[in-house]
């Protein structure tokens, strides 16, 4: 029997009328095995399959339109609650665990979010043995499949961005994390980005509409914090993050990028530190050089670039990441805990944590700043100094989960320098991830795109050294998403 045919991420994005330029935005760059295109090859029926564990016993709770869940599926969610959800959003749970009860309540009142979170837990079972895409005929992705489908289905179904709601925007945010699971190498995870900006796109925390009523002074942390939920909060705030840094690699203009100068150009309110780990204003600095780049590349194209027209670009942007305050260096932890509880000590350990992740992302925005202003060159003083200030800032914060938020730091750090010390300990960060980073997320694709530009660079004995880190990325039929 030839394979089922299902709707492919392109043909449910086109159903869903997002706004023209996010369509512009859609990169069409056909794949390899992946994960989508495993799903594919899978023998069965749109329908899903009978789940592995039949034994039905329960339901959802939030009204009687919700489908009858299985033990299968029951335990799958209960598995995203206590321990995927910490490895897919490491630091937002380090600072707030009760995220996974957010989503876990999330995926009982949607069935978007529901299959979505089904989809992504039950592929975190084959990863974690060791199963990949070669296994399109096993029972565990038969399982998988099904559950995709559902959310294709759902997804599907919303002909109008106005007809989404965050469950349809997380179940979109947990297939790019699928994606990235299977190594993110290919452009699926831009596709379904796009499902959750056409979401937050209505928001009126993102379209500005409620901003009229606010002091000027005040309108981030009134919209931010008044005029919605915690999960759409975090929902708003993820697509940002996805959206930065799918910007850097894409290089293009980050979708909502005037959005991101009225929300992080004064300081205080968006928090996003404890999201990501980033700074609002160093992620506003990213996101504006993100924009410089594909403008450059743009005037090149044309042979109308003016240096000094983007060098002075370069200042402003600049400018920007020296107002994030002083840098944190870690000391005096253990003389300020006084009498707190053991609670409050690991609490407080986390919140130091996230302002060292902080500083790592500050000194890799002033690298990527200067990779667009003097090109990838490491021979440039200002980039050999960025690296040095990146590697320094890494060293003061101890490996640990925490790395796998730091992809984007380190993938940048590690091509751009030629320095076999920063070579080695960058490397060294990936993969002291160990098994489990690896195996669901993109650190082993980042290794392979680091070793690529060294090969390239190191080839090069005489003349240019410059290698462009995201030209061999695209060289290579990679689109990462460096989160």
């Amino acid at each position: 029997m030839p394979p089922t045919t299902r709707s492919s991420p392109t043909s449910i994005n086109a159903r869903i009328e997002a706004p023209a330029a996010i369509e512009a935005n859609a990169n069409t760059t056909n794949v390899n095995l992946t994960l989508l295109a495993a799903l594919q090859q899978v023998q069965v029926a749109i329908a899903p399959p009978t789940p592995i564990d039949s034994q039905s016993m329960y339901f959802a709770t939030s009204g009687p339109q919700r489908p009858r869940l299985t033990a299968r599926q029951m335990e799958l969610l209960h598995l995203y609650k206590s321990d995927l959800c910490k490895l897919q959003y490491h630091i937002a749970y380090s600072m707030d665990s009760s995220i996974a009860y957010e989503l876990f309540d999330l995926a009982m009142s949607s069935e978007a979010a529901l299959f979505g979170t089904l989809t992504l837990t039950a592929l975190y079972k084959i990863r974690l043995r060791g199963g990949g895409p070669s296994d399109s005929q096993s029972e565990e992705m038969v399982e998988v499949h099904g559950f995709f489908e559902r959310v294709s289905t759902e997804l599907a179904q919303k002909t109008q961005p106005s007809m989404l709601d965050s469950g349809d925007a997380m179940a979109a945010l947990h297939v790019v994390s699928a994606v990235l699971f299977e190594g993110g190498t290919n452009a699926e995870w831009d596709q379904y980005l796009d499902i959750a900006k056409s979401y937050i796109a209505q928001h009126p925390v993102v379209n500005m509409r409620s901003w009229n009523s606010s002091p000027s002074g005040d309108r981030l942390s009134s919209a931010m914090t008044t005029t919605m939920d915690k999960t759409t909060q975090f929902i708003i705030k993820t697509v940002a993050w996805f959206d930065v840094i799918g910007s850097v690699t894409m290089r293009r203009q980050a979708f909502f990028l005037d959005t991101y100068r009225e929300l992080f150009g004064r300081q205080g309110g968006a928090a996003m530190e404890r999201i990501m780990g980033c700074n609002e204003k160093v992620l506003l600095a990213i996101a504006e050089t993100a924009a410089l780049a594909a403008w450059r590349r743009e005037e090149e194209n044309k042979g109308s670039l003016n240096i000094m027209s983007l060098a002075q670009k370069g200042v402003k942007i600049d400018e920007i990441l020296s107002f994030t305050g002083p840098q944190y260096n870690g000391s005096g932890f253990e003389d300020d805990l006084g009498d707190m509880s053991e609670a409050q000590m690991e609490q407080e350990r986390q919140a130091r944590t996230v302002r060292l992740v902080s500083n790592v992302f500050r000194a890799a925005g002033r690298l990527y700043l200067h990779t667009v202003v003097s090109g990838c060159n490491p021979e440039v003083q200002d980039i050999k100094t960025a690296v040095q200030a990146t590697v320094d800032a890494f060293k003061v914060l101890e490996a640990s989960d925490f790395d796998r938020s730091l992809v984007f730091p380190i993938t940048l750090a590690g091509c751009m320098t030629d320095n076999k010390e920063h070579r080695a300990y960058l490397e060294g960060r990936l993969l002291k991830l160990g098994f489990k980073g690896q195996a669901v997320g993109n650190s082993s694709s980042c290794l392979q795109l680091m070793y690529q530009v060294w090969k390239k660079r190191d080839r090069r004995l005489m003349g240019s050294r410059i290698v462009d880190w995201i030209d061999t990325m695209h060289d290579l039929g990679w689109s990462l998403l460096l989160v």
